[in-house]
This record gives structure tokens, sequence and C-alpha cells, in this order.
């Protein structure tokens, strides 16, 4: 009877704050609503954006949170984080800061430090607690020193370090 009655009435769009010119029975309202012109949307990238329905296009083209795959190592990243991911991407492409080659990839040139650029110093880990000068053109050779002459490094910074008197 009445749940009948009532869900036969006619009434008006409810978007807000722009109703469309739809009027019909408030059992249909739900279809309505998922069709409706006016109906305004949250952006599904989550950005907190919303916009009507119609626009919805416009703006999941132009979302500054929109996915998009990175050029260089195809990894899907938010648009607004691109540039930051670029500063950590092992396949973007960089030159070397010291000797200034060029390289297609980062990690490339990760390689090119640690075993060939001789334009770049490396120091003993333990200089600045010894004092010790050594010097290498490469990352490896620097390790080979390290690996074989830490330890006296250590035990003399050690023996360096006074006590505080209390």
């Amino acid at each position: 009877g009445c749940y009948k009655e009532i869900q036969s009435l006619s009434i008006d769009c409810p978007t807000k704050p722009l109703p469309c010119s739809w009027r019909g029975p408030l059992i249909n309202v739900e279809d309505h609503l998922q069709e409706c012109p006016n109906r305004r949307l949250a952006c599904g990238f989550g950005c907190g954006a919303q916009f009507l329905i119609s626009e919805k296009e416009t703006h999941e083209n132009g979302c500054h949170k929109r996915l998009t795959n990175c050029r260089y190592c195809d990894t899907s990243i938010p648009y607004d984080s691109l540039e930051d991911h670029y500063i950590s991407c092992r396949e973007y492409p960089v030159s070397c800061t010291y000797c200034k080659k060029n390289f297609s990839r980062r990690q490339e040139m990760t390689d090119h430090l640690e075993n060939e650029c001789t334009e770049y110093d490396m120091v003993c880990p333990n200089e600045k607690f010894g004092g010790c000068t050594f010097k290498s053109i490469t990352a490896s050779q620097v390790h080979y020193y390290y690996t074989y002459w830490g330890k006296p490094h250590i035990e003399e910074a050690c023996r360096s370090v006074k006590p505080e008197a209390y």
C-alpha cells in the first residue's frame, strides 16, 4: 500500500547545487543518479577534487595524482611524484659529476664511480678519525685497502681518544 505509493511519487533530480531537468518516480532516482550529468564525483586518484560527471575525463587526464609510467623504468607512479622518482630511478640517464661521461642508466654511473672514474678521489673511511691520507681512484681499491687496514685504523683511533676527566 503506502510503500508503493511513496515509491511512485514524482520527484525532481536531487543533485546539489545544480539539479538537472530529470523528473521521475522516487523508485527510479538511484538509476537516474548513476547517469545524471550533474552528479558530483570524487577523484579516484585521491587528490580530493570533486567534479561533475561530465568533467571526469578532463579532470582525470590532468589530475596531478593520476598514475603515469616512468619513461625510463616503466614503474607506475603518481604524476606529481615523477620528478622525485627520477632522483633515484636506476634507469634514468645521468652524467658523472667528476669526469662528465654520459650514461644511459644511473646504475652504469654507480659502477663507473666504483670501478673506473679517474676523476673521483676516494678516501679511506677512517680519514676523519685517524687522519689517514690514503686516496684512490676507485671505490674497489678503497674497499680492498680498508678491508686489510681498517682494523689498525680503528685501533689507532681508539688510542687517540682520551677519556673525559669527571
